[in-house]
């Protein structure tokens, strides 16, 4: 399901003038991937938000984006303050312009989607710094009950560095992963080892005995 867009789409500012003005030709990529596609109830999953298929240090570049990354929220939960962002667009990071700011970056999230995106404020700049791939964001997801969720792009949007306007990328392909929870193996469980290895121990001593 396409989700609403939401406020970043607002700081990124690709308008209808853009869609006018023509659109990239590249083999884009945007992928997820995930620390761990499985683990138990109550863990953590890192997952990174990367793009590939630029131009490596030469036209077409990433000069803005925005996504929506959907997950299962009866199965997982975003960890509050996880989100980090790459320095593909800019080393310099910023939620407003200011003075020596290269990217402007945001995020929001609701109950089942992470929205991340950034603006690059140094599009003159980014064919000669970018490479072909690198991260775009990643955030952690804890584990909350048992089951799978697929970790899908909802909505995304992308522009190039072309100046004045930049220009959307007219095709992005995509790569999702799926993860999985299962349930923390019961108390009583973790004692079987302990048992077993008593009873080793008794058995070579009447042995030696």
């Amino acid at each position: 399901m396409i989700r609403p867009i939401r406020g970043m789409r607002t700081l990124l500012s690709l308008p209808l003038l853009m869609l006018l003005h023509g659109t990239a030709a590249s083999a884009l990529t945007f992928s997820i991937t995930a620390s761990a596609t499985g683990v138990g109830v109550g863990a953590m999953i890192d997952v990174t938000v990367s793009a590939s298929g630029l131009g490596a240090f030469a036209a077409p570049s990433l000069g803005s984006f925005d996504v929506d990354v959907g997950y299962d929220p009866a199965v997982f939960a975003f960890d509050p303050g996880s989100i980090a962002f790459g320095s593909g667009l800019g080393a310099v990071q910023c939620a407003s312009p200011a003075p020596g700011c290269e990217v402007l970056v945001g995020s929001s999230t609701a109950p089942g989607v992470v929205d991340v995106g950034a603006s690059s404020l140094i599009l003159g700049s980014l064919d000669a710094t970018q490479p072909a791939s690198f991260t775009l964001a990643t955030f952690r997801l804890v584990a909350i009950a048992e089951g799978s969720s697929l970790l899908t792009f909802d909505q995304l949007v992308a522009a190039d560095t072309t100046l004045p306007i930049p220009s959307p990328f007219a095709s992005i392909s995509t790569s999702t992963v799926t993860l999985q929870a299962t349930p923390e193996p019961s108390w009583w469980m973790l004692l079987v080892p302990a048992g077993w290895l008593a009873a080793l121990r008794r058995v070579r001593g009447d042995e030696a005995a």
